[in-house]
Formats: structure tokens, sequence, C-alpha cells
């Protein structure tokens, strides 16, 4: 829950309203500095998989479904996220060749649904993307008819479920969502919230709601908030990949308190990886692993962390193609830059040869066609650097 508002009273009376309370009473409440951040993440992420999804020879209509759309406004002036992403769709620079966009909202609060309506209504005419209000509903309650109409098989598929609450993402409904093959979804996970309820005998309920089980009771006690959180992740992830998912996650930190909550993404293609991991190192070109709004989309001096990757490559012992370890990479959470760097650090250390092409320029020598052979490090290699 974010720090309180102070507001006052006819008496006098300084009174303390809440974040939460905020939410509720407002059609269109004040964004904060890590919203923007979110959006921007939303942003990069969803202008690659538009990219990939609506255009191309085998490209098919597809469908965007926001299950906490709001009013579509922030009180201060910033598009909502279903603005946010209608404005996208309009304004893409490959949008000519984009095949229709079916794009489902709902909240719970009537008001705002009438106000993201009048607001859709507002924007540009498009007869390529198509708005679909199914509120004012619970979002466990939309998803069967919204999977039957506008996201059946086959039918390429993004979930934002951006909930204002960890009761409204139950696992039962979320599991049925990420487990058929075309879909994809970004989830809020309020890390700072499943901490707390950790401990709390009264938030057994919900806990077992978020995840399905009690499964969350393993893990062990005595942890930082830090670790706390990092497990309670990692445990979602988990289960996501049970499921037959690629998962990730972004950590959003929020006033000095780290993992205010967890962008997390479940997939089942490499593409879907591709843009995911695209979206995480332009936010965190560091680490990829997370940001603040201070923080966020902002250079940095120092090189991507790509030892794990490097560490990982080193095992690997053999012959592969260049789009095999591209694969690979994309699921431990890199990009296709991050594994030249890795094969030049290999090379340099002895262990990397390209069997083909032949020949390349100096300064590309891992073209997307290269077979590369990938030797095991002797006992006194120790990472020595060959000489040019």
């Amino acid at each position: 829950m974010s720090a309180p508002l102070d507001t006052l009273h006819l008496d006098g009376e300084e009174h303390h309203v809440t974040r939460k309370e905020e939410l509720r009473k407002q059609v269109d409440y004040p964004s904060d500095p890590h919203t923007r951040l979110k959006h921007a993440f939303y942003r990069r992420y969803i202008a690659c998989w538009m990219g990939k999804v609506l255009q191309g020879r085998w490209a098919k209509p597809g469908t965007i479904i926001d299950g906490f759309a709001g009013s579509g406004m922030y009180s201060d002036g910033l598009d909502g996220s279903a603005i946010m992403i209608a404005k996208l769709f309009r304004e893409h620079i490959c949008r000519p060749n984009f095949e229709p966009l079916t794009y489902v909202t709902n909240d719970l609060d009537p008001r705002r649904c009438e106000g993201l309506g009048g607001r859709m209504k507002a924007l540009p005419a498009d007869d390529r993307i198509h708005h679909v209000p199914v509120g004012p509903k619970k979002f466990e309650d939309i998803v069967a008819d919204v999977r039957t109409q506008h996201a059946p098989p086959g039918t390429q598929t993004l979930w934002i479920i951006d909930p204002y609450g960890l009761k409204q993402i139950p696992w039962s409904i979320v599991s049925e969502i990420v487990k058929v093959p075309k879909n994809d979804a970004v989830i809020t996970f309020m890390a700072d919230e499943a901490h707390r309820y950790r401990t709390n005998p009264a938030m057994v309920s919900v806990m077992n709601g978020l995840y399905g089980d009690d499964s969350w009771q393993t893990i062990p006690d005595g942890l930082s908030t830090a670790q706390s959180k990092a497990a309670l992740v990692k445990l979602y992830c988990d289960k996501l990949e049970a499921l037959g998912c690629h998962a990730s996650s972004f950590d959003v930190d929020v006033a000095r308190r780290y993992t205010r909550y967890s962008l997390i993404f479940a997939t089942h293609h490499q593409a879907g990886l591709e843009c995911w991991n695209s979206a995480k190192w332009s936010a965190d070109p560091t680490s990829g692993r997370g940001a603040s709004a201070a923080t966020a989309f902002q250079p940095s001096l120092l090189e991507p962390d790509i030892e794990p990757l490097i560490d990982d490559f080193r095992k690997r012992v053999g012959i592969h193609d260049f789009t095999e370890l591209v694969n690979q990479a994309q699921i431990l959470g890199h990009t296709e830059p991050h594994v030249r760097s890795a094969l030049d650090e290999l090379f340099r250390e002895g262990l990397v040869v390209r069997l083909s092409p032949a020949e390349t320029p100096k300064k590309a020598p891992w073209p997307a066609t290269s077979r590369i052979r990938i030797f095991e490090a002797g006992p006194d290699d120790g990472g020595d650097v060959i000489e040019a």
C-alpha cells in the first residue's frame, strides 16, 4: 500500500486517505512515478508484440485483453494503459501492414468503464482496431466468455493482468489463461503485499488463492525482506514454467522499497521472449532485472552483466548453430547482442571457433548463419585470454 495521502476535514482535523481508499473512491486517480516506468515498459514490449504478431506472411488478427483497464486516464493527465495501447496501435510505424486487433477492456467500477468508453470513442477512427468493453465485472467473471468470443484457440492473444489487489488474480483463472499455447500474459505481481501476507495467518486463504495451493508455505523462515520477495516471485514463475510456459520477471522498485512489485511474463514462444528481453534490458541496461522510476531507461556506464550466459555457454561443449544459442540465451533472459558478446569473450579465452561461414567482416564475426564449436575448458585454461 502506498503512503497515506493527507486531506483536511471541515472540522479542521487531518485525515489520512490511503492509496487503496483513493483508488476505490475516484474515477481518475493520480499516477505514481513508477506508473510511468510500467507504461514505458508496456509500450516497449507491446510495440514489439504488435510487430511480431500482426504483420507478415502468416499473420492473423490478434487480441489484447486488459482485465483491469481503469478509466483510461490518470487525474494528472497521464494516459492509462488502455488509451496508451490504443494509441500505440494507431501510431505504430508498421501500422499499414497490421492485421486487425480486437482490444477487450474491463473494470469492476462502472464509472471507469463509462469513462474509458468515452475516451476510446474520442480517439481517431481506425477500422483495424475494434474496442470491446465487457465490464463492469470481476476479472474472473469475464475470462470464460472472452476466451470463447474473442480469444479462441489459435488466436494470438496478449493478456494484461494488472490488478488492484492479489485477491483479484486467483491461480485457478491465471493458470487457465497461460496454459493456452498462443496466449501471452504480463502479470503485475504485488511482491510487497505477498511478502506481508506470507507471515499473516489471516491471509492464508489469499495466498492459497494466489498460488493455487500452499506451496508458498515451503519458503523458509528467517529470510530478509528482499530474499522473501525474490522467493515468492521465483515460486510464481516456477509454477508458470510447470504449465509449459517460459517465464520471466522484471522488478519495479519504489521509494527505496526494492521489488515493490514485479512484472511477470508468461509465453510459449521464442518471439515473445525476444520482445520481453528487449524491454527488460532497455529498462535496465546493466542487469535486465529491475529498475526504479529514477533509473529506468537511463544509459549506463557499466557493461551488461552477461557472466551467467557465458557460464552457460561454457557447459555447451560441441557444435551449435548461432540461432540455437540465441534461443537458449532468450530462455535465460538475454538478447541476441549478448550472445555475440559472450562468444567474443569465449573466443578470447580460446574456447570457441566459428566453423562456418569461412569468412566474415572483421567487426561482425558471428553472423546469424554461423556454425560454432565450443570446446571444453582444460584444467589449466582458467580464462586465459588469447593475444591478438
